[in-house]
């Protein structure tokens, strides 16, 4: 039986970071379409726009899957609090990208992986072991090696870009406060009944801005319509349900530490696919970067009790 406990726990830790990986590399592209959507329309629209195109998404999933409007309505603090970090993380992070650059974008928002993880330990009782904490340290060094080719600290850190860079740290300190409600939710409840109410809530707070500040730069053209598409199904409905189910499977240190591949699986699939030169640095930053995830890995397996809650939830 212990045998079968363990294996168990294994596969669900496998399961866990096939959803994290998939979720950074749908993640990966979406600075590259949100650059092209904000030619056209306000960071504001576009957010409302992603959050309800995810909404549209798991509902139509839910529904298929035979679940029950009534089943959604349920009174939980976590909910509305996960739906307001959902929606300063959205806001923030396409409003930000316009007052700073990408680097510092990229290296800025990492403060979710620490956020979560230390919300984690306060709220969830989750150990931030010598072992994890060293795999978190060797995971920024390398996203800061991701960045340092095409940047200087000095140019992505100066005083013009201080205000996208304070809504870049916000913003990712959302999204640990979004995760940590997924988390705690997941030990009750299944993805689509944590997603949809928060989404939804997202949905009409990022709506009730958008309305206010709606500007429309130019004709949404046909490459731009399929950017927000991609943007909102993918990108939001289908991420935000990898993430959950891997949230409910790993560690907060884990699953947060995974969500750091996503600048460099950009790098990589740009460099195969379109044949952009890669440097030095970012054979450094990966094996740092992997390296640090697969310490946290080895803490995990042999370290630690389960802290997954991986039963199975409609």
């Amino acid at each position: 039986m212990k045998g079968k406990s363990i294996h168990g726990r294994y596969v669900a830790m496998r399961t866990g970071i096939l959803c994290m990986v998939a979720t950074t590399a749908l993640w990966g592209i979406i600075p590259i379409l949100v650059k092209i959507v904000l030619k056209m329309i306000d960071p504001f629209s576009l957010s409302f726009l992603r959050l309800f195109q995810g909404t549209v998404v798991l509902l139509l999933l839910y529904r298929i899957r035979g679940g029950q409007w009534r089943a959604l309505f349920q009174k939980n603090r976590w909910l509305l609090i996960g739906g307001i970090g959902t929606s300063i993380n959205y806001a923030l992070f396409t409003v930000g990208l316009n007052f700073t650059t990408a680097g510092a974008g990229v290296l800025v928002v990492q403060i979710q992986m620490v956020t979560l993880a230390v919300l984690a330990a306060l709220f969830l009782g989750e150990r931030l072991t010598a072992f994890k904490i060293a795999g978190m340290v060797a995971v920024i060094c390398g996203v800061v090696f991701v960045v340092l080719p095409q940047n200087t600290l000095g140019g992505m850190f100066g005083s013009q870009y201080t205000l996208g860079n304070a809504m870049m740290l916000v913003s990712g300190m959302g999204w640990g406060v979004y995760a940590l409600a997924n988390k705690t939710l997941s030990r009750q409840m299944g993805s689509f009944h944590i997603l949809i109410p928060i989404l939804g809530i997202g949905t009409l707070v990022t709506g009730a801005v958008a309305a206010a500040q709606f500007e429309l730069k130019a004709a949404i053209s046909v490459k731009a319509l399929a950017a927000i598409v991609v943007l909102g199904v993918l990108c939001t409905g289908g991420a935000f349900y990898l993430l959950s189910e891997g949230l409910k499977r790993l560690s907060a240190a884990l699953a947060g530490t995974i969500t750091t591949l996503s600048p460099l699986l950009s790098l990589w699939l740009a460099h195969l696919i379109l044949g952009e030169d890669i440097s030095t640095t970012m054979f450094v930053a990966t094996a740092l970067i992997i390296g640090g995830i697969l310490v946290i890995v080895y803490s995990e397996r042999n370290h630690e009790n389960p802290v997954m809650g991986c039963e199975k939830k409609p």
